[in-house]
């Protein structure tokens, strides 16, 4: 690896060190382009350019060295550092927990569709379009005490069909 780049004034030309054998040099009579040679040197650059910014944002640590935490209080760098994103046990019982989600889900749609269409369209009032009872009697000619009756009434036929 370069520790520096080729001045602007040399770039005629290209040289390549293999790891085995003598160097190898393009010269702009062997190369049919001599944008050839530019994009070698500034594929060389940007090389040496992310090589030089690793080595910018490298801090050698001890897992035991000693640090302040937010509180003040000290702790070890070790006690701050987990891998979570391997997690085999969580993501199991996400994956678990998503696919009960689901079946829940499935059930209360298949529920939902069995209640009579008065009550559906007032669970779909209520729940989805986040309405009032107020509004929702305003809109059905009811009173509110009616859309209260009918909600519980839904309420205790989907308990019954989800238990």
């Amino acid at each position: 690896m370069r520790k520096f780049k080729t001045g602007k004034q040399n770039r005629i030309n290209y040289i390549y060190y293999p790891v085995k054998g003598a160097r190898v040099q393009l010269t702009p009579s062997e190369v049919s382009d001599d944008t050839f040679i530019e994009i070698l040197h500034h594929f060389d650059d940007e090389e040496l350019n992310a090589e030089r910014r690793i080595k910018e944002y490298r801090h050698e640590t001890s897992l035991n060295e000693i640090v302040y935490n937010e509180d003040g209080n000290e702790s070890e760098v070790g006690d701050f550092i987990s891998d979570t994103l391997y997690n085999p046990l969580g993501y199991l019982l996400q994956k678990i927990e998503d696919e009960e989600h689901q079946e829940t889900l499935e059930k209360l749609r298949n529920s939902i569709s069995e209640l009579t269409p008065l009550q559906q369209e007032t669970i779909q009032m209520k729940f989805f379009e986040n309405m009032t009872n107020v509004r929702i009697a305003a809109i059905q000619g009811k009173s509110e005490t009616a859309v209260r009756k009918c909600l519980k009434g839904a309420f205790q036929s989907l308990k019954k069909k989800l238990s």
